[in-house]
């Protein structure tokens, strides 16, 4: 029953079995435990019930931001759930959407990690950071990126138990195959360890991070999911098709490819100045750019 559950370590060991069997990343795995963890702490050998888990909610609520006190529930009800016990589920907290997100990656900041990786002779790096800016892939699903894929222009994505399909350009499995010939990589993945083993999540992390100083870039916009939010935010300025870009980022709700296309705050200024223009009628607003100039190099040099 309920009240006999008291949250132990098999209880968590059991939970990351089942994670791990629902191909859930490893990432993800251990943010879930994580959570749950900090629930054990918060309850002190008390069992789990109500007021115990309200109390651990205005706990983290008060010690976290919105969007991760709320991936902590998500990750205590999903416990919840496996324990038997999902009518103790907690809701969410609401947030309004954002209209804008600050500290992203910009389309200069790339440029100049990349010009940086090259500069440096880090010719993996290079290619690494045009193939994660041209596709949208998470860097976990760099491994698949692969001989095979760059051949036929077509990466298979096999995660979280979903399988998708990511068509690539040729100029990029151009440069793809160039560089497994120079590394004389005949199959499998492109991206790999010197001993072999394909780049995780953390090596490349840190090596963007590497790249920072040299390349003039806040380390503050460098994170794993930078270079996808970039790209995200590139194709729907390209397209202004959310359906067809929650696609390819592999979203199952439009609602989160929302947050990948917010605009920078300049852009929403600028936009905002565009609709005052048009309002005094100093400037039909048919005459008007129709986006942010941050952004217009890019475009053009997709759309060509």
């Amino acid at each position: 029953m309920t009240r006999d559950l008291i949250i132990t370590g098999q209880h968590m060991e059991a939970y990351r079995a089942y994670l791990q069997q629902q191909e859930r990343a490893k990432g993800t795995v251990e943010q879930y435990l994580r959570a749950v963890a900090n629930l054990r702490a918060c309850l002190r050998g008390r069992s789990v019930e109500a007021t115990g888990l309200q109390e651990w909610k205005t706990e983290i609520v008060s010690r976290y931001r919105t969007a991760t006190a709320n991936a902590m529930i998500a990750a205590v009800n999903g416990f919840l759930a496996f324990c038997g016990c999902p009518e103790l589920k907690l809701k969410s907290l609401r947030c309004q959407q954002r209209l804008f997100r600050e500290m992203e990656l910009t389309e200069e900041d790339y440029y100049a990690l990349f010009e940086q990786a090259k500069k440096e002779g880090d010719v993996q790096m290079a290619v690494l950071l045009r193939s994660l800016c041209c596709t949208g892939v998470r860097v976990s699903e760099v491994r698949f990126l692969t001989v095979e894929s760059a051949k036929r222009g077509m990466a298979v994505i096999r995660m979280k138990g979903k399988v998708r399909q990511i068509p690539l350009g040729r100029e990029l499995c151009r440069e793809l195959l160039l560089f497994a010939h120079r590394e004389r990589i005949t199959a499998g993945s492109i991206f790999r360890t010197r001993q072999g083993r394909a780049l995780d999540r953390r090596r490349i992390w840190e090596r963007l991070k590497a790249l920072c100083p040299g390349a003039g870039v806040d380390p503050q916009r460098v994170h794993p999911h930078a270079l996808r939010h970039l790209f995200a935010r590139m194709f729907y300025a390209m397209t202004r098709d959310i359906v067809k870009l929650a696609d390819i980022l592999g979203h199952s709700s439009v609602n989160t490819t929302r947050i990948y296309t917010a605009t920078s705050p300049q852009e929403h200024r600028y936009l905002m100045d565009r609709l005052t223009l048009a309002i005094d009628k100093k400037t039909p607003a048919d005459r008007l750019p129709c986006t942010g100039g941050q952004n217009l190099h890019f475009v053009r040099q997709w759309t060509k």
